[in-house]
């Protein structure tokens, strides 16, 4: 009698490594490029949330004749702060993100703390879910710890910085921004306001690869990379060369609502 052996699907190890094998692959090679698609995505985003926020400052000046805070008399500053602060240099609030943001109009058209972190700043996600602007005032500021973005509002000089009536001025910036304030300077000194026309060559982008421990690193981005906004409500991605032509730019608008180049200060939630 013959004895038909029972046939199995089973398969061996030998026939199962090589698949395995070319899935791990395909694993190695997609990751760095997911990676990639990830950090464009995420820039992309920021570029929104930077054009939601100079959109916010925007409304502020449609209501104010064209004047962004700092270019306000005193009298309409502390009007502005609803009447909190009674003397004059008391209307400071206009020098710092975190109160400029809580200010109440630029705050209702910001609507949510969320725009205000970026993507490619992780270390400061956790504190962002905290902000609820409902509950933020210029007494209340929202947390320099819970936001990503600079605004070139003059801090620490004549306040005479962008300006709604100069559309080529630059507005908001990514926090990663640095520049020697003098020609001079090399950029190792690191000096983090690009506030004069002679730091047009200089000022750059700080990223994780070339400055890792430094305080206006993003953990998600690189050197040579960042994001800002112009007075006109664009917004856009930039690179260290990007960032010199928008300065340049900057200091060579003239007209609007003061006499003069405009201040390169700016104030960032590192300052």
């Amino acid at each position: 009698m013959k004895i038909k052996r029972k046939r199995t699907l089973a398969t061996t190890l030998v026939e199962t490594l090589p698949p395995i094998g070319l899935a791990g692959l395909l694993v190695t090679s997609l990751l760095p490029a997911l990676g990639k698609a990830k950090a464009r995505a995420n820039r992309i985003k920021c570029v929104s949330n930077i054009k939601q926020v100079g959109g916010a400052f925007m409304g502020f000046a449609v209501d104010n004749n064209d004047q962004y805070p700092w270019l306000l008399e005193d009298r309409d500053k502390i009007a502005q702060s609803g009447g909190r602060f009674g003397a004059p240099g008391n209307a400071a609030w206009v020098n710092e993100t975190s109160t400029l943001f809580a200010q109440g109009a630029i705050r209702s058209m910001l609507g949510s703390a969320k725009i205000l972190v970026s993507p490619l700043d992780p270390d400061r996600q956790g504190v962002n879910d905290g902000i609820d602007l409902v509950n933020v005032s210029i007494a209340n500021p929202v947390p320099n710890g819970g936001h990503s973005y600079g605004v070139v509002n003059g801090a620490g000089g004549t306040g005479k910085a962008a300006d709604a009536a100069r559309p080529g001025t630059t507005l908001t910036v990514t926090r990663n921004i640095s520049g020697p304030a003098n020609k001079e300077d090399s950029l190792s000194d690191q000096k983090d306001n690009p506030q004069r026309s002679t730091a047009t060559k200089f000022a750059f982008w700080k990223g994780a690869d070339k400055h890792p421990a430094d305080a206006r690193t993003m953990a998600s981005l690189n050197s040579n990379a960042g994001q800002l906004g112009a007075a006109d409500g664009s917004a856009a991605q930039s690179n260290d060369a990007y960032l010199q032509d928008r300065t340049r730019a900057h200091h060579k608008e003239l007209g609007g609502n003061y006499r003069g180049s405009p201040s390169g200060f700016l104030d960032t939630p590192n300052d």
